[in-house]
């Protein structure tokens, strides 16, 4: 008398041995980091019900020679709803088949010493729903490689297998996954088909986050510290002598006038009447402090009093700066042209 076929759904710890008549659904080769290969499987009862299957490494041989025997059919699917995810009504040991359009990439993590490639993404699916998608490894480098390609417009619907779920997230499984990206297959084509016109044609975007830092080049602290850093020089300088004598300031301001053509920002202009010399001044002030190349002809950010001949002014009752900072104040009196 032959043994009771087992149901998948009936499987639990109470024994070791359980008698199955399933179909394989898929299956793939995981190699680890010895090197050593094992066959993984997902396989569904005539109830519909599914369970992943390892076969060990001793086993492969036997088992290999007889799935090329077998005609396996093509991949069916069996989409998780995102609402269920949402509200964590999925098992965390279990692989599921995800599907959504990408409304908007969060993170990009290039391949950089001690970090694998990662893409985090937000998948929405026709009910409006979202969740966050990450892609790990050759998976989010195959998703960079279609997003990055200017031939691919409009909408990215993917079809990720075997996706686990933890915490309201999914992400591609190492080895069992296969990520499918726009591809002519009913599925997609379908998913696509019942997206709003105006989502078929937008092209999902970056958060400003992302677009701000995704070009950012990871260092270390001593390639940092190499870094070399350009500092603006000044050069210093001090009033000797206030003179308002009209032939001294031509002879200025034909050394230093500005063409109509030329920006302010590279020379100063003087202009050669008594009312508008503080106004020259504090410009030639302005001009050094936001040009280092241009010319200063006196400290940069000060404040200048401009008196008649003979006349002593007080800097500190004036409320203007001492030109000279490195000096106590003291009053200046203005000597007249020889």
């Amino acid at each position: 008398m032959s043994r009771k076929v087992d149901s998948v759904k009936d499987i639990n710890d109470s024994k070791e041995t359980w008698r199955l008549a399933v179909r394989i659904m898929d299956v793939w080769s995981v190699v680890n980091n010895k090197g050593i290969e094992h066959l993984e499987m997902i396989v569904m009862d005539s109830l519909g019900d599914r369970i992943q299957v390892l076969i060990r490494h001793d086993h492969l041989l036997k088992w290999k020679e007889a799935i090329e025997l077998q005609n396996i059919p093509p991949k069916g699917y069996f989409f998780k709803d995102f609402g269920e995810i949402l509200q964590g009504k999925c098992k965390t040991d279990r692989l599921e088949d995800i599907i959504g359009a990408v409304s908007e990439i969060n993170h990009i993590q290039s391949n950089t010493p001690g970090k694998k490639v990662v893409v985090s993404v937000v998948l929405k699916d026709l009910k409006g729903n979202c969740i966050n998608c990450n892609l790990w490894e050759i998976y989010g480098s195959k998703f960079l490689a279609y997003y990055n390609d200017p031939k691919n417009n409009g909408a990215i619907v993917i079809l990720l297998t075997h996706a686990m779920v933890k915490d309201g997230q999914v992400s591609n499984a190492w080895s069992g996954s296969k990520l499918l990206i726009n591809e002519d297959i009913p599925e997609i084509q379908d998913f696509m088909s019942k997206l709003p016109t105006n989502e078929q044609k937008e092209k999902p975007t970056q958060s400003p986050v992302e677009r701000f830092v995704h070009n950012a080049k990871c260092m270390s602290l001593s390639q940092f510290c190499k870094i070399k850093h350009v500092q603006p020089t000044f050069s210093q300088a001090s009033v000797w002598k206030l003179c308002d004598d009209e032939a001294f300031v031509k002879e200025i301001e034909n050394d230093y006038i500005v063409e109509d053509n030329q920006s302010k920002t590279e020379y100063a202009k003087l202009v050669p009447n008594k009312e508008n010399l503080e106004t020259s001044a504090q410009t030639l002030s302005t001009s050094g402090e936001n040009d280092p190349e241009s010319i200063i002809l006196m400290t940069p950010a000060k404040d200048v009093v401009i008196a008649d001949k003979g006349e002593e002014v007080d800097f500190e009752a004036s409320g203007a700066t001492q030109l000279s900072g490195t000096k106590p104040s003291k009053k200046l009196k203005i000597e007249p042209s020889s």
